[in-house]
């Protein structure tokens, strides 16, 4: 048989049926699920996840997990799944990029945290919330007191892992209209190298937003499927 006329059909497959084949195979199992870095897995019945640790349950006995310790966590029930990363305290700006691109540089003594991944694949996409004190106003007419407490930023990051680039997706203070949501396309439209029928289909889109973004990603992650060797497959790296 003609491979030229195979190689479009295992794309379509992986485009249509790959996602389905996976959320049918987790529905099926309907438990949690730990993925070690050596490639090991077990079930389980995860209790809590933040970004310093998880809290897993077998029968009456629990046992926490830290992030260097696993490659994934799967979260049945609310259909999550969590990897440890360098994201949320390692970026750097890349100096003179515009749209701002980031790249990580581990700091001494850096330890990764669990984020939840949106999209698995060359492109992968993290959640990631980042908790710091803020001095707020006085109470009252004429209060010199300060009210101090958290402020919570949530971040959605795309990481390109054969260039290891980072981008800005969203924040949680965008609104639907955010003007910046055009040039954070610009900045995509990169990540799409080789894909040429998803960049077409991306620059025909006239509105761009989060879960536009979160579908290209996805698009593009099942056509590289094709393209993955054996060896990367297997490897297990925190990014």
């Amino acid at each position: 048989m003609n491979l030229i006329k195979i190689r479009p059909f295992i794309i379509a497959f992986a485009i249509i049926y790959l996602p389905m084949i996976t959320t049918l195979c987790k529905a099926q199992d309907n438990k949690d699920q730990i993925i070690l870095m050596n490639g090991d897995s077990f079930y389980t019945n995860v209790i809590s996840v933040n970004d310093k640790i998880a809290v897993i349950a077998d029968g009456k006995d629990k046992s926490e997990i830290y992030p260097d310790q696993v490659y994934r966590i799967y979260k049945a029930k609310k259909n999550k799944t969590y990897a440890p990363s360098f994201i949320e305290k390692n970026l750097e700006l890349v100096k003179g990029s515009k749209p701002e691109i980031y790249k990580i540089k581990i700091k001494d003594n850096s330890a990764p945290t669990f984020a939840e991944l949106e999209a698995d694949g060359d492109i992968m996409v993290y959640f990631v919330k980042d908790s710091n004190f803020a001095l707020g106003g006085g109470i009252g007419t004429g209060s010199k007191m300060g009210l101090i407490g958290f402020t919570t930023v949530k971040s959605w990051f795309a990481l390109k892992k054969s260039t290891g680039e980072v981008i800005l997706l969203r924040q949680s203070d965008d609104n639907a209209l955010f003007p910046g949501n055009k040039k954070r396309a610009e900045n995509l439209k990169r990540f799409f190298t080789g894909a040429p029928e998803v960049i077409a289909s991306f620059e025909n889109e006239k509105t761009f937003n989060y879960p536009i973004f979160l579908s290209y990603i996805k698009k593009y992650n099942a056509l590289q499927v094709v393209k993955v060797d054996t060896s990367d497959q297997n490897s297990k790296i925190i990014y």
